[in-house]
């Protein structure tokens, strides 16, 4: 492997996507003033995944986004810090989830261009694909910048984190979109195919860091889950919606070992009892805060003396040039 084709993988995850970009950081830390871009030939994100990826692209360092995350999830998860207000809110915002989405995307909107600037994906410093789901014929998309595809920064973010009864679907011209959970909350094999199919990278080149929001773990343990009859299916709708990702995740992280074995490693924690009721797609409170990024530096001090990790931390790897305004470049 003398010249690796790099990718990043971040999932979907909602406000444990705090998560993420702490790992993240600790990385760039590691890596001085040297952009974490410098060192990745493509970056694939989901959800908050894709919000977080963009921001990369765009070279935006991953303190900043962790900032923007942990000041904003509390107005976007609707948690002032007040007990009373919060279950005043909560109950609210279950009423109103019963009838439309159950959060405003105008406050999601808010964040990603506190992350992004409002241009084409082209003008990010990176490779970069987001994953979507169109509406409009039930037909998965990928929002790229390259390949001979652009789209607005913005657009591509609020397109892949519009979470079903949490957002409203984002319309881009006559097109409705969805969250990208849906086809690929973990995209590493999305990274994988792109950079085979598109950019012609030899997959055994190919390394993938993955990382995860946290294992979305509301459905591991004894309880059992029930997937038959309307009323359990209504009251374990959470559940249920977890149990899809977890699984989805679990075969995409299968299908990366099987093809990349030790040019593969994949980034998260499954919370434990206590953590669990804290890491959750929509709890913004100053404790689930403090699990996430608990969670995130335990992790990285236990993963950091990885190979992987050290190639993608070391500021003096530069990438081989194979992308340039919005267009790939050959393989020499």
């Amino acid at each position: 492997m003398s010249d690796p084709f790099i990718i990043l993988s971040l999932s979907g995850g909602g406000y444990c996507g705090l998560y993420t970009a702490a790992i993240l950081e600790r990385i760039e830390e590691a890596r001085g003033d040297v952009s974490l871009a410098e060192s990745v030939d493509l970056i694939t994100g989901t959800s908050i995944g894709g919000i977080i990826a963009l921001g990369v692209a765009h070279g935006v360092k991953a303190k900043d986004i962790r900032d923007t995350i942990e000041s904003n999830g509390p107005k976007l998860f609707r948690d002032d810090g007040s007990k009373v207000k919060r279950i005043f809110q909560n109950t609210a915002g279950k009423l109103r989830g019963t009838i439309k989405a159950k959060y405003r995307s105008e406050n999601l909107l808010g964040i990603v261009q506190t992350i992004l600037p409002d241009q084409p994906l082209s003008s990010a410093k990176i490779p970069a694909a987001v994953a979507s789901v169109c509406t409009n014929g039930a037909k998965p998309k990928i929002f790229r910048n390259y390949a001979d595809e652009d789209a607005n920064s913005l657009d591509a973010a609020m397109a892949t984190s519009a979470a079903p009864t949490f957002f409203d679907p984002y319309q881009i011209g006559s097109d409705f979109f969805v969250d990208g959970g849906i086809v690929a909350n973990n995209p590493d094999v999305i990274g994988f195919m792109e950079a085979v199919g598109r950019f012609g990278a030899d997959p055994k080149d190919i390394v993938i860091i993955s990382v995860g929001a946290t294992n979305l773990d509301l459905v591991a343990g004894s309880r059992k889950q029930s997937f038959t009859g309307l009323i359990p299916q209504i009251f374990s709708l959470r559940r249920s919606i977890s149990f899809t990702l977890e699984v989805q995740q679990a075969l995409a992280r299968q299908q990366a070992e099987d093809a990349l074995q030790s040019r593969y490693v994949r980034i998260t924690t499954r919370p434990g009892k206590d953590a669990e009721k804290f890491a959750q797609l929509d709890r913004a409170d100053d404790p689930a805060t403090q699990t996430l990024l608990a969670m995130a530096n335990s992790e990285y001090d236990s993963i950091r003396d990885q190979a992987l990790i050290q190639l993608i931390e070391n500021p003096a790897r530069k990438r081989k040039p194979r992308w340039q305004n919005g267009q790939i470049l050959p393989i020499l």
